[in-house]
């Protein structure tokens, strides 16, 4: 759950924290608990202590009580009885008391007060058989058992109360020197008052004090005086309890008092059998210091009760402010708990559900603001921060895409526009290259017609050569005419030969110039066809530089391929005008040596005629010599110029031989720049689709 979760962490460590506060807050508790439980016990003990030190002393008082009142009245019994009800109730009071105390001491020293007392209780008996003699029958020794039970239910009292003095001298300090200043009254007491009880049989009958008793005598001196002195010794301390301060020195000056008193009494005793004292006198003067003495044995008791209420007192106190620092502890953590919730786990969980819908990309809902400047609502405000940056973010990203979106469909958009140009270019180049050929193919015949023509043209203008040398002969034969017409005959004849095969020949050349015209004609076709190939081309690449400007930076070299092809095509179209110019011309020319060769062969075909006519009028020789002669003249004529027109035949397909090859040139030269022009548009097409 630590690794998952910062608030449990938090609350782990805070519960963690309020079981420590509350275990460290419990222990305080328990020992404040148990000091004032120790408190309380030392408050009833000193306060147990003192009701036995009362009942001790009233306990002890009817001792002196009851003796004196059987030896001074007559009639005992009330004194009697109002003193066993003081010293009744004052044992009831300390077993009372005491049977608060716990334990098992405390329980055993209750029960044998409790039995000393009842035994006490079962001789008063005698006692009362006692008191009612008269008052001369009367022995203190019959009285001996019932003091005895009195000094019985005293010293199970003393005893318990040392037993209690020695848990409070191990419980406090300062209690405990109250308790030994209490111990040290009550044997100043003790000898104090053996001293009363050593002298009282002696008062009456003022006998000397016998070694014995006097041994007894000085030891009881020394041992009140010893008393005081342990007293002293505890009071000299800074601080000591000014009370019991001026209850010592109260009681000091009555003992002292008292001792000298008695001291003088005792010089008195001479045996003379009467009293030295009046025994209610001498009871009074001995009991005058016992209350200066239990004054210091109450005023310590009541410090030490004071104490040890001031102790539970204080005790309480701790304890109230131990068990207010463990609720004010349970608060803070309890609070501590709830600002964690408030200001931590609550923020933290809206934080997180904020985080959520960041991570679902709901950039549009915003992170609530924070309550707090603190740390948590930084993180707010900074992942409102990151939420906006998100958003715009997404915004730029969705515009990004939709550019990359453009971008992709103007490529699809070029690359179709580049497969279909590639299509039209390659078709248009394709039909260049058919048509370039076509006119290769046309321009090699023609050149071969040409070639063919300019033979056959040698050969006319040898056949006019002949004729002419035959006219020639014709006309020596005219001037001979006389000499031989059988030679005349012969020329005519020969002449007549030589002039159908003029016209053969004649005929061939003007049909070979008749196929010169319609390879002309079929020239200008495929130059038509070139034509309309380089307006389409340059057409093409009109429509590619519109696209190539369309697409920016990525059309420029696209626009630089379109720019070759436009300069292609317009080259191939001037070429294609040279060409158009240059078969118009040889049309125009052979168009002219057709219409020679026509009049050639309508020479040819009247020479034929003439050289009939001849050879029918060969018998009227003599009369048309004079036609003859005239006739010789226009065949040589005739001949003159059917030669002319021959030798102009010959230059027209020498030029049209020439004009053939410049179109083979040409051609190639197309075909070269077509194939040129397929390749860079290859290329760019290439690198456009790469692109």
């Amino acid at each position: 759950m630590f690794k998952t979760s910062i608030s449990g962490l938090l609350t782990s460590i805070q519960l963690a924290m309020l079981a420590g506060l509350l275990a460290a807050a419990s222990i305080l508790a328990a020992n404040a608990w148990r000091d004032r439980v120790a408190a309380e016990r030392v408050v009833d003990a000193a306060r147990t202590d003192r009701a036995l030190f009362a009942g001790v002393i009233d306990t002890r008082a009817q001792i002196a009580a009851v003796q004196t009142a059987l030896l001074t009245e007559d009639a005992p019994q009330a004194t009697i009885s109002r003193v066993r009800d003081k010293a009744d109730a004052a044992a009831a009071g300390a077993v009372d008391f005491a049977g608060r105390m716990t334990g098992e001491d405390a329980r055993k020293g209750t029960e044998a007060v409790t039995r000393a007392i009842a035994d006490m209780q079962a001789k008063r008996t005698a006692m009362d058989a006692l008191a009612t003699r008269p008052r001369d029958q009367r022995q203190l020794a019959d009285s001996a058992a019932w003091r005895e039970s009195v000094y019985g239910v005293v010293n199970a009292m003393l005893a318990l109360s040392d037993q209690i003095g020695d848990a409070l001298r191990m419980t406090d300090p300062a209690i405990a020197e109250l308790v030994q200043i209490r111990r040290f009254a009550w044997q100043l007491r003790d000898q104090f008052g053996g001293q009363c009880s050593l002298l009282r049989p002696l008062v009456a009958t003022s006998t000397p004090i016998p070694p014995e008793t006097l041994t007894k005598w000085a030891s009881g001196t020394g041992g009140w005086q010893a008393a005081l002195a342990g007293i002293d010794s505890l009071l000299v301390r800074p601080g000591a309890p000014a009370a019991v301060i001026a209850r010592v020195n109260a009681a000091r000056a009555q003992v002292t008092d008292t001792q000298a008193r008695m001291d003088a009494l005792v010089a008195r005793f001479d045996g003379s059998g009467k009293p030295a004292m009046e025994a209610r006198t001498y009871t009074a003067m001995c009991n005058g210091p016992f209350d200066a003495i239990l004054a210091i044995s109450t005023a310590a008791l009541n410090e030490a009760v004071a104490l040890a209420e001031q102790r539970q007192s204080t005790a309480t106190v701790n304890l109230g402010l131990t068990l207010a620092g463990l609720a004010l502890a349970l608060a803070l953590s309890v609070l501590g708990l709830v600002v964690i919730a408030r200001r931590f786990r609550r923020p933290m969980s809206t934080l997180m559900t904020a985080v959520g819908r960041l991570g679902r990309r709901d950039f549009e809902t915003p992170v609530p603001a924070p309550r707090h400047p603190d740390e948590i609502g930084r993180l707010a405000i900074a992942l409102e921060d990151l939420r906006v940056s998100a958003r715009e973010a997404e915004r730029l990203e969705a515009e990004a895409a939709a550019a990359r979106a453009r971008d992709i469909a103007r490529a699809e958009t070029v690359r179709d526009l580049s497969r279909s140009f590639e299509g039209e270019v390659t078709a248009a180049l394709a039909g260049i290259s058919h048509a370039g050929h076509t006119l290769r193919n046309t321009a090699s015949h023609m050149r071969a017609l040409a070639d063919a023509a300019s033979e056959r043209a040698t050969t006319g203008a040898g056949a006019t050569a002949e004729a002419a040398s035959s006219v020639q002969t014709v006309a020596a034969a005219t001037e001979e005419l006389a000499a031989s017409i059988s030679e005349i005959s012969a020329r005519v004849q020969a002449s007549a030969t030589g002039a159908r095969e003029a016209v053969d020949q004649v005929a061939a050349t003007g049909r070979s110039f008749d196929a010169l015209v319609e390879a002309a004609r079929r020239i200008g076709d495929v130059v038509g066809l070139i034509t309309d190939i380089a307006a389409q081309t340059n057409l093409l690449a009109l429509n590619a530089t519109i696209e190539a400007a369309r697409a920016g930076e990525a059309g420029k070299g696209f626009a630089v391929v379109a720019s070759e092809v436009k300069n292609l095509a317009n080259q191939t179209s001037k070429a294609t005008e040279e060409i158009t110019a240059l078969v118009a011309d040889i049309q125009r020319r052979t168009g002219e040596a057709a219409g020679s060769m026509d009049q050639v062969q309508a020479a040819i075909r009247r020479v034929d005629q003439d050289s009939a006519a001849i050879a029918a009028a060969v018998e009227e020789q003599g009369a048309a010599t004079g036609e003859i002669s005239g006739s010789v003249q226009q065949v040589a004529t005739a001949t003159g110029e059917v030669q002319d027109i021959i030798a102009e035949v010959a230059r027209s397909s020498g030029e049209t031989g020439r004009a053939a090859t410049e179109v083979t040139g040409s051609v190639e030269e197309v075909v070269h720049e077509q194939e040129v022009l397929q390749r860079a548009v290859g290329d760019f097409l290439s690198r456009v689709q790469q692109a």
